[in-house]
């Protein structure tokens, strides 16, 4: 008999490999840490229906051994409950069993409560949504005991007990195991994205109320719930698309994939080297900085609409305001594109400046794109415009700094550029510069591809 106590798993199904993440990920990744948690203790599932054969494998050091039952009835269920048991009987003579845990209160937790029951062994399932409906019959059969069970929410357990009269004993939610996110390799176009029916079984109004309640702070995301008709699918999905993609999208969301891959390239790069210093440096960082440029009015006024974090004031502009801005003599809109050694990351940066009087102007709107922060662009970019403001002759530079939940970041930004704080009203920082103190802020590693003021 082995030294080590076993934990028996009993599931309909499990992963066919360490590569299969899409058979129940919430179980397996319970069992993975389950497995590290305790490591004192030797873990053995038995999975009634998938996969599809019968021979015991290897799963993150822990012994599967699957039934391949395909969800039969009739005959060759009861031939499968005899197969399950016969392997409960030789695990329980060569193993010391600390437990038997089922997964679903189904044809798994009748077998294995039924053994436990037997030969005296602790059991417990953890019960999900279907199997607190009053259709499920197993409670029926053999009734659990509320210590032997677990509700994946106390709405699941309030509906075990309407529907079955038992209470089950414990909640335990699922988690998200943060190093997963961590490490993710592939950028992602989704954010968020619920699946399935909405039966009240499964509280989809829970979620569409928060999906709402985040849709108001951040209303630059994108919702579509599809109806239940199905036939009215084409149509509203057409008209999804139609309406956020065809109209709305410029050539710099279609490089946004390939720009998240190269940030990716660029985190891999950064490892190399011991400083910051030393590897902005080697990234060969330049810079198209553009006055007036009305073939990027879509993309600025895009930027403007979406930019959020390094956002000075978030002043949101349509394309034709953008437009009159440019063709004003007293205002001027500027636009940066980045590249590097890694590719090219578009038009990312835009200031709009706005003459006051004939020797003073003031910085209505300064953005960068998330995608370049921590690179100092921003610097190389104000550094340019105030420049130029000086050499146009203006003498006084005035800005200010409105704060949001999401732009505490740049709060000290202008600060950083030399400018002064003249007063502070209600969080608004309020900022005035005199060009002939301005010495200029130098980034070394940061080059000029072009610059263009037209």
């Amino acid at each position: 008999m082995s030294s080590k106590e076993t934990i028996i798993i009993l599931s309909p199904g499990f992963p066919e490999s360490e590569s299969d993440s899409t058979c129940l990920p919430m179980q397996q990744q319970f069992v993975r840490t389950l497995k590290e948690m305790y490591p004192q203790f030797e873990i053995v599932v038995l999975t009634f229906q998938y996969p599809y054969h019968q021979k015991s494998y290897k799963w993150f050091g822990l012994t599967v051994i699957p039934f391949g039952g395909r969800n039969k009835g009739g005959l060759q269920k009861f031939i499968l409950r005899n197969k399950v048991n016969s392997t409960l009987r030789k695990v329980y003579q060569e193993k010391k069993i600390a437990g038997l845990l089922s997964f679903w209160y189904n044809e798994c937790a009748y077998v294995g409560k039924k053994f436990a029951d037997k030969y005296g062994l602790k059991h417990c399932c953890w019960i999900l949504g279907q199997d607190a409906k009053k259709a499920n019959k197993y409670p029926r059969l053999l009734p659990p005991r509320p210590g032997e069970l677990v509700a994946l929410s106390d709405f699941i357990q309030n509906e075990f007990q309407r529907n079955h009269e038992i209470k089950p004993a414990s909640v335990i939610p699922p988690g998200v195991d943060e190093t997963l996110l961590s490490n993710m390799q592939e950028p992602k176009d989704i954010d968020i994205l619920g699946v399935g029916s909405l039966i009240p079984l499964k509280q989809y109004d829970i979620f569409l109320e928060i999906v709402a309640e985040i849709k108001k702070q951040l209303p630059e995301i994108v919702t579509l719930q599809v109806p239940t008709a199905t036939y009215e699918y084409p149509a509203v999905v057409q008209n999804y698309i139609y309406k956020y993609f065809d109209l709305n999208s410029s050539e710099e969301d279609k490089k946004r994939t390939a720009a998240y891959k190269q940030e990716f390239q660029r985190q891999d790069e950064s490892a190399k080297f011991q400083t910051i210093d030393e590897y902005l440096a080697s990234l060969e960082i330049q810079l198209n900085i553009i006055k007036d440029d009305n073939s990027q009015i879509p993309r600025i006024s895009q930027l403007t609409q979406k930019t959020n974090q390094f956002n000075l004031t978030t002043i949101r502009y349509t394309e034709s305001q953008v437009e009159k801005f440019m063709k004003e003599e007293n205002s001027y809109v500027f636009s940066a594109s980045v590249r590097d050694k890694f590719g090219d990351s578009g038009l990312t940066a835009v200031c709009i400046i706005i003459e006051n009087a004939a020797t003073s102007a003031t910085v209505d709107t300064l953005l960068m794109s998330c995608r370049v922060i921590g690179r100092n662009i921003e610097i190389f970019f104000m550094d340019h415009i105030l420049n130029f403001l000086k050499e146009k002759g203006y003498d006084t530079v005035y800005a200010k700094y409105i704060p949001t939940a999401k732009n505490p970041q740049v709060e000290s930004f202008y600060e950083k550029m030399g400018f002064n704080v003249n007063k502070t009203e209600n969080g608004v920082k309020y900022y005035s510069l005199q060009t002939e103190d301005y010495q200029g802020k130098k980034v070394g590693y940061i080059k000029t591809a072009a610059v263009q003021y037209n």
